[in-house]
């Protein structure tokens, strides 16, 4: 994403998408001499395309900023679709543990509410 939420990359299989100003496809070339799991590139670079914001209120992405200033290490291409999966195991991780830190503050953010017959009653 350019704008908004700038710097995430997400990875869509191939097919036919609407783009906007506000987002960017990166491709693999037909003629490219390497091969790439673009699973496994958005993975592994996230944290660079997040760099790579500007300061700007809008938090916008410059990509000529990115491409001209950063290198790529890239692996063997029969490492990157296990490594791929690994992120999205993490990734399906991480979004659990999120789900459960979420109910576990709710829970610690309600109010404990003596009831009148000697009863606590739990409430929002």
């Amino acid at each position: 994403m350019r704008k908004g939420r700038a710097g995430i990359i997400e990875y869509y299989p191939k097919g036919s998408y609407t783009l906007t100003d506000d987002a960017y496809f990166l491709t693999v070339k037909r003629h490219c001499r390497y091969e790439f799991d673009l699973r496994w590139l958005a993975a592994q670079y996230q944290h660079v395309f997040l760099s790579h914001l500007s300061s700007s209120a809008n938090g916008t992405w410059n990509k000529k900023e990115l491409f001209r200033n950063v290198r790529t290490d890239v692996l063997q291409y029969q490492e990157q679709p296990g490594l791929a999966e690994k992120y999205d195991q993490l990734g399906a991780m991480e979004l659990r543990i999120k789900g459960i830190l979420a109910r576990i503050d709710t829970l610690f953010t309600k109010q404990v509410v003596a009831g009148t017959s000697g009863t606590t009653t739990i409430g929002g």
